[in-house]
């Protein structure tokens, strides 16, 4: 499908079965494969234009989504797909697309949310929601449901500390990062107290999973090799 924006290489899909890119903007399984596993059906759902696709793999259901494509309107009428023969289809809502990690780095370094583009999802969502009850009451016996995941991911980009101990690490680590507001310490051209205390904090988890992940993935590791430099090696008592 022809789209500007591309996620078909690494590092997607690096955390999905296979490590494969799936064409998907996400390093592992998206949320309706993760539903489709909850509910006993499978844990992983292909692409509708997966050439090793085949026919037992439509019992069990094919994702239509793919990153940057939009609502395709050959794949999308549901009508049609209600024609094929499907009676179960379940349609994700629009997500915050003013948080997606491209919009937020424009806002400079507070990465804050769009809130012009956060409402053009909830004003599609107000109509896409009664469009779809409706079209499950003119198709008999179907189940044609709207699935909001709006709500919960924004609560999860704005609360990270209540879903995931990790992502509030990071989280944290960003709010630091904001706290220097360009300096190469909080106290100026010399680390302070407070950064030696950060310092003393991160520092056992450095080499950790989470530590490793944190100073790749956030804007942190700057100012940690910064502190590593200046604090030095850690002490250890030594063997006699």
């Amino acid at each position: 499908m022809r789209t500007l924006l591309k996620c078909n290489f690494a590092p997607y899909g690096k955390d999905f079965p296979g490590k494969i890119a799936t064409g998907r903007f996400s390093d592992g399984r998206v949320p309706s494969e993760i539903i489709a596993e909850r509910l006993g059906i499978t844990k992983t759902i292909p692409a509708y234009l997966d050439p090793t696709l085949k026919n037992e793999d439509l019992i069990k259901g094919i994702n239509f989504a793919s990153g940057g494509s939009g609502y395709d309107p050959l794949t999308s009428k549901i009508v049609e797909l209600y024609g094929l023969g499907a009676r179960r289809i379940g349609v994700f809502s629009a997500v915050p697309v003013g948080c997606v990690p491209a919009r937020r780095t424009l806002t400079g370094i507070k990465r804050t949310c769009s809130d012009k583009l956060n409402n053009m999802a909830l004003q599609f969502n107000a109509k896409l929601s009664p469009s779809l009850e409706a079209l499950g009451k003119e198709s008999p016996g179907s189940k044609i449901v709207f699935i909001n995941v709006y709500d919960i991911l924004l609560d999860m980009i704005e609360n990270p500390k209540n879903y995931d101990p990790p992502a509030a690490l990071y989280y944290a680590a960003e709010t630091w990062v904001d706290a220097l507001n360009g300096r190469p310490y909080l106290g100026e051209s010399t680390p302070n107290l407070a950064d030696l205390a950060v310092f003393g904090v991160l520092r056992p988890i450095r080499y950790l999973r989470s530590g490793k992940y944190m100073v790749d993935t956030t804007h942190i590791g700057e100012w940690y090799s910064r502190m590593e430099n200046t604090v030095g090696e850690p002490s250890r008592i030594k063997e006699e």
